[in-house]
């Protein structure tokens, strides 16, 4: 996934390592440019976003960054340079509007958000926030 800024040039890919639970992004020249660490927890609490399994990424027109946690079937908006939680979509559960085992995103210039299911023949589609 690559990019940000509306109408600008493409600078950055982000990749999502879940292994390593962050966010590497690297140059189109394949230099390490930084780490994005979503979320901080100490003692057992985690503060949002914690990814604990982030399986895709995608940007929407404002430049923000959209990150898929598998695991908390959360959808974390996240400043691109930061990494700063700027506020999520979807939650954990059965039906219209709820994920179970999400797997794919794509943000549509129309300003919704696509996630697929990986269990089931079905994707939600959420008005961004």
């Amino acid at each position: 996934m690559a990019g940000f800024a509306p109408g600008a040039p493409v600078k950055e890919v982000f990749i999502a390592d879940q292994g390593n639970e962050r966010i590497q992004v690297f140059s189109f020249e394949g230099g390490l440019l930084r780490h994005i660490y979503p979320g901080e927890c100490s003692m057992g609490t985690c503060l949002p976003p914690w990814l604990a399994n982030l399986q895709a990424l995608d940007a929407d027109s404002l430049g923000r960054l959209h990150a898929l946690d598998n695991f908390e079937a959360v959808v974390s908006i996240l400043d691109p340079l930061t990494g700063d939680y700027l506020g999520e979509y979807g939650q954990f559960g059965e039906g219209p509007g709820f994920l179970r085992v999400p797997f794919g995103l794509v943000i549509l210039e129309s300003g919704h958000s696509i996630v697929t299911s990986g269990d089931s023949d079905r994707l939600e589609v959420f008005a961004i926030p």
